[in-house]
């Protein structure tokens, strides 16, 4: 019978929880193997056998990050009104994800002061994330993108996505905010078949 690992798939799970709370209340700089491995009751060798160095545990949470966007987008139901589903991609589900792990939309969308190695780690879960967005695109007519590859209309759909997100936690309660979400994403989608690409 061979031994039990030491450091397994739940524990990190729970460094990755723990690291995230700190950065979300008290900022990436109190981030440290010593701080992660205090808070979870654990060792720093639980932290660096389980993602290597601090760099490896920055890179988890941003693809733990997009790992939750594609939950939260794949939760919601599908419906016969396409358009109607698409926004729900934006101002529902990643509105929630932004709102619920701010920490996680600034290291998984935002990247700040990532190592380009860093960011490299984190595109396998960028595009899983992606993945339940552009199967609703795919479900849109092809005349109404007018010419637009679903990868571009993702494209285009994130940006508005990541500044309308940036918007909502710097104003942080507001009550107009679920309702320029909806209405800018809805603009976005159907003008799209309307106006055809740059």
């Amino acid at each position: 019978m061979g031994r039990p690992r030491l450091h397994d798939e739940q524990t990190a799970g729970a460094l990755l929880r723990v690291a995230e709370q700190i950065a979300e209340s008290e900022g990436w700089e109190a981030l440290s193997a010593r701080r992660i491995a205090d808070a979870a009751g654990t060792t720093t060798r639980a932290v660096y056998s389980g993602f290597g160095s601090m760099p490896g545990v920055i890179a988890a949470l941003g693809s733990r990050g997009f790992d939750l966007l594609r939950e939260y987008i794949e939760q919601l139901p599908v419906t016969d009104d396409l358009v109607a589903d698409v926004v729900a991609a934006g101002a529902v589900a990643f509105r929630n994800w932004a709102a619920e792990h701010r920490a996680l939309f600034e290291v998984s969308i935002q990247r700040r002061d990532l190592p380009p190695a860093v960011s490299e780690q984190t595109r396998a879960a960028a595009s899983r994330a992606w993945g339940p967005l552009h199967e609703r695109l795919q479900r849109l007519p092809r005349k109404h993108l007018r010419g637009r590859s679903v990868a571009l209309a993702g494209v285009e759909f994130h940006v508005a996505c990541e500044g309308l997100a940036s918007l909502d936690l710097r104003t942080k309660v507001s009550e107009s905010m679920p309702g320029i979400w909806e209405d800018t994403l809805r603009s976005l989608v159907v003008g799209w078949a309307h106006n055809p690409p740059s």
